[in-house]
């Protein structure tokens, strides 16, 4: 079997949360020090916040809510920075940047992190 096929047990979720919140925590001084947009940062900061907050809450109601949670997600960030677009393009682009680095974040260390443990038997 190849590696990607191989089944490994689920890890915590916890320390790739951490670090997206790491990563926005960081962003944080770098708009202060730079001069860009707060409130872009704060809406990227609330949207993956609140939003993960109600991932969570998904994950623990079962798998189809939490299936539908994923859809309705990308939906609702898209729909904030779209409608956000429409008003100021610089604060939007801020907060999408600022968004995906604490996503990917996420994404990238969850990754490491079950890839990372020995395959189940």
């Amino acid at each position: 079997m190849s590696t990607l096929a191989t089944p490994r047990p689920m890890p915590s979720r916890t320390l790739p949360i951490v670090a997206a919140l790491g990563a926005l925590a960081l962003a944080l001084p770098i708009f202060l020090l730079a001069g860009w947009p707060v409130s872009a940062w704060g809406i990227a900061a609330l949207l993956y916040a609140g939003l993960r907050g109600l991932g969570l809450v998904f994950d623990r109601i079962g798998s189809s809510a939490a299936r539908f949670w994923m859809v309705v997600r990308v939906l609702v960030v898209m729909g904030v920075l779209l409608a956000l677009l429409g008003t100021d393009v610089d604060r939007a682009v801020a907060a999408a940047i600022v968004y995906a680095a604490a996503y990917t974040l996420e994404l990238v260390v969850s990754l490491l992190l079950y890839f990372g443990q020995e395959p189940v038997r």
